[in-house]
């Protein structure tokens, strides 16, 4: 796409600089000439802008925004049409963020203290929370959408409500009302509502959404701020949906150690399968959130590191299961040993579509290709494949599956990494441009080793592997815990 040249939308958002491009838009620094302020100016792709249905999300998402007037959630001024080089281009005027989204965050330094994680969320689900009073269920709460403002409290905002929807909505009817048509259509071609890694059972199994839909979500966010990896995630978008309808989690303290019961009851309560064993509404979890953070070391903990600037919208995700920059929570050593059998490789989470069987044909395979942006990287380099499949109750399943690494090309040597403690192996995975994808726990076989030591690893040791390729790990079992203690 060519980058808009000012003055391009209604001759008053002047377009100084592109701070982010995703998939479905490019978001830029602005500034308002009727008001003399800083904005951010999210465009929607011209190669999208022809497509009725992605418009309507589009409109969908300044609706529900502006509909929402809480300090926690990104604040929509404007919206309309700009000359673009082919047609009129939708876009939305937001207030500018300086600052790093969650995502980022984790990407540059690993997980965070638990109080920082704690803070973080509460302040996600008080944002929650009025959306949800106010009728709206985000739909897809995840790092990438949460930012850390660059200011003295360091500020929590949640953003994009792209693929929010009222609760009871109707086509036609609400915030993200649109031709009947093309609402219908949001729904019948399987239009994305929700990432992998952050999935609901219910959203896996192609039912509605609700605000214990997004409860379940935070308990995603907060088990990746926890521990570095999502939980319950697999080799494929697919895999990752079906482990969710299958498996209750475990608890986070067997990645990080140094969190309390407590903590590992919030995030299991949270992730409960059922939705009605899950908080009932996101002001408890809220409440909950907060009295487990009080009670944690009253130590001052680190406050959320701050860089440059950057703004709402498709910004670079990270890919789940990232590596480095722990605080070696895992802590401990082992003795080598030979890996006692073969794992699948594993590959990051996708943003993952489910709706309920329609009447319309499905869509095909490869019909829709979708950008999918790479974290740490100003602009997305992504190439997807669009897959169709049958889940459990017959609805369809539409995933994007894989990312085009950055470094093209570029192969890496994996080493053995058996032996080592897990935070180990993450930062030497990280430095090789690799990261961690699926992370098992249990036993190792003929081996007593120390407990979170990798007990095996696939691909194996010296095999070639691309810029960005994923690694599977499995690592032993810290002592006293056993296995299925995550089971709610």
């Amino acid at each position: 796409m060519d980058t808009l040249q000012p003055p391009a939308l209604g001759d008053r958002y002047l377009l100084c600089e592109l701070l982010g491009s995703g998939g479905m838009a490019e978001v830029y620094r602005a500034r308002d000439l009727r008001l003399d302020r800083t904005v951010a100016v999210k465009v929607l792709r011209p190669e999208l802008a022809a497509d009725p249905i992605q418009r309507v999300r589009f409109g969908r998402e300044a609706r529900a925004a502006a509909s929402l007037n809480h300090p926690g959630i990104v604040a929509v001024f404007d919206s309309g049409e700009g000359a673009g080089p082919h047609l009129d281009l939708p876009y939305l005027v937001m207030e500018y963020l300086p600052g790093r989204t969650l995502a980022q965050l984790l990407a540059e330094t690993g997980p965070l203290p638990p109080r920082q994680a704690l803070r973080a969320v509460a302040e996600v689900l008080e944002a929650l929370d009025h959306a949800h009073r106010a009728g709206m269920v985000h739909r897809d709460v995840k790092p990438a959408n949460v930012m850390v403002v660059e200011d003295a409290a360091a500020t929590v905002k949640l953003m994009d409500f792209g693929i929010a929807r009222s609760l009871g909505h109707r086509p036609g009817n609400g915030p993200g009302h649109g031709s009947a048509a093309a609402e219908q259509a949001l729904t019948a071609v399987g239009m994305v509502i929700g990432t992998a890694d952050y999935l609901s059972p219910e959203q896996a199994r192609g039912e509605s959404a609700d605000a214990r839909s997004d409860l379940y979500a935070v308990g995603c966010l907060l088990h990746e701020l926890l521990t570095g990896v999502p939980p319950l995630t697999a080799d494929t978008p697919l895999n990752t949906v079906m482990r969710r309808l299958r498996e209750d989690p475990e608890p986070p303290s067997l990645l990080a150690p140094s969190l309390t019961p407590d903590v590992d009851a919030l995030v299991l309560r949270a992730l409960a399968r059922d939705p009605a064993a899950r908080y009932p509404d996101a002001a408890a979890m809220a409440a909950a959130v907060r009295a487990v953070a009080a009670t944690e070391a009253s130590g001052s903990a680190p406050t959320m590191p701050l860089g440059h600037a950057v703004t709402v919208a498709d910004l670079p995700v990270p890919m789940p299961g990232r590596a480095g920059g722990d605080d070696d929570r895992d802590g401990s050593s082992g003795e080598t040993f030979a890996p006692s059998g073969p794992f699948t490789v594993t590959a990051p989470g996708r943003p993952t579509a489910v709706a309920p069987q329609v009447t319309q044909a499905p869509v095909e395979a490869g019909s829709r290709r979708r950008e999918r942006p790479r974290r740490g990287r100003g602009k997305a380099v992504a190439v997807t494949v669009a897959v169709a499949a049958v889940v459990s109750v017959g609805g369809w399943l539409a995933l994007d599956a894989g990312s085009t690494p950055a470094a093209a090309g570029t192969t890496h040597v994996l080493p053995d990494l058996t032996g080592q403690s897990l935070s180990h192996a993450r930062r030497e995975l990280q430095a090789l441009g690799l990261h961690l994808g699926h992370l098992a726990v249990g036993s190792c076989a003929g081996t007593k080793a120390a407990p979170r030591t990798v007990c095996t690893q696939s691909p194996a040791a010296g095999t070639a592997l691309g810029h960005g390729a994923a690694v599977e790990l499995s690592v032993s079992r810290p002592t006293g815990i056993a296995a299925g203690a995550g089971a709610p």
